[in-house]
C-alpha cells in the first residue's frame, strides 16, 4: 500500500490538512475507539430565547425606544431577574441576537487636551 501526504488526503476526503493531522494522532493514540469523536461546538445559549426576551421586556426598557443604557447595569439587572450569569461578551450577543445593541462612537477621546491647550500649541509653531 502507497502511503499518502495529508495534504493529498485532505484534498480527497475535502476537509482540511489539521482535521487529517487530528484523526491520524487520536488513531495511532487510541485506535478505533479515537475516531468516535463528539463535537461539542453550536448552541450554547443559557436561558431560551423566548424567556430572554421575556426577561429583557420586564426590565422596562425598550429597544426600540432609543434610550441610552449602560450595559454594566442592564447587565446586573438581567442577571438578577433570570438568575443566570452572563460574561460581557455573551450578554452583548444576547442584546445583538434581540436587536438591543446599537454601538455609539464616544465624542472625543478620554485623553484628549482640552481645546485651549490645542490652541495655544497651534501659536507655538515655527514658520
Amino acid at each position: 500500500m502507497q502511503r499518502m501526504k495529508e495534504s493529498d488526503v485532505a484534498k480527497l476526503m475535502q476537509v482540511s490538512k489539521s482535521t487529517v493531522g487530528r484523526v491520524c494522532a487520536a488513531y495511532k493514540l487510541q485506535g478505533l475507539k479515537g475516531l468516535d469523536f463528539q463535537y461539542k461546538g453550536g448552541n450554547s445559549r443559557k436561558l431560551p430565547e423566548a424567556e430572554e426576551k421575556r426577561i429583557l421586556s420586564d426590565l422596562g426598557v425598550d429597544a426600540a425606544s432609543g434610550q441610552f443604557v449602560r450595559v454594566s447595569e442592564l447587565l446586573a439587572k438581567f442577571e438578577a431577574a433570570s438568575g443566570v450569569h452572563y460574561e460581557y461578551t455573551a450578554f452583548y450577543y444576547l442584546l445583538r441576537r434581540h436587536n438591543w445593541r446599537k454601538v455609539v462612537p464616544r465624542g472625543r477621546h478620554p485623553k484628549a487636551a482640552d481645546e485651549a491647550t490645542c490652541e495655544a500649541a497651534k501659536k507655538l509653531t515655527l514658520r
